[in-house]
């Protein structure tokens, strides 16, 4: 199947994936875990009060990431995939299309390694 036949990711699934990534890295695996699962508000809330409590305890480049996690997990909380995805694109520097490029191109890539 060529990319032109796959179907396109939706962006809150996109969001969803750079959440579970950045928690597993930045906040712990438990938590990431959680926003893998993550399908009500009560489930998303759970994920920003996990990050909130650890952003507490990291340096500072991890609390500013763990507390952008927590804002992007809130957003979904709420429903609203595309500020939550202007949040995690502004970590890092980006427009939501050029991050959104990069987090599947990176996705795929890696699915296709042995």
């Amino acid at each position: 199947m060529s990319a032109e036949d796959a179907p396109a990711t939706t962006l809150a699934a996109v969001v969803r994936l750079a959440i579970v990534d950045l928690a597993a890295v930045f906040v712990g695996r438990c938590v990431s875990d959680c926003a893998a699962r993550a399908q009500t508000r009560a489930e998303w809330m759970r994920v920003v009060i996990d990050c909130d409590r650890e952003a507490t305890r990291e340096s500072a480049t991890n609390r500013y990431i763990a507390r952008a996690v927590a804002v992007a997990a809130r957003l979904m909380a709420e429903g609203d995939a595309e500020t939550a995805a202007r949040e995690l694109a502004a970590v890092r520097g980006q427009t939501v299309e050029a991050w959104r490029e990069e987090l599947t191109h990176d996705r795929n890539t890696a699915a296709r390694e042995p």
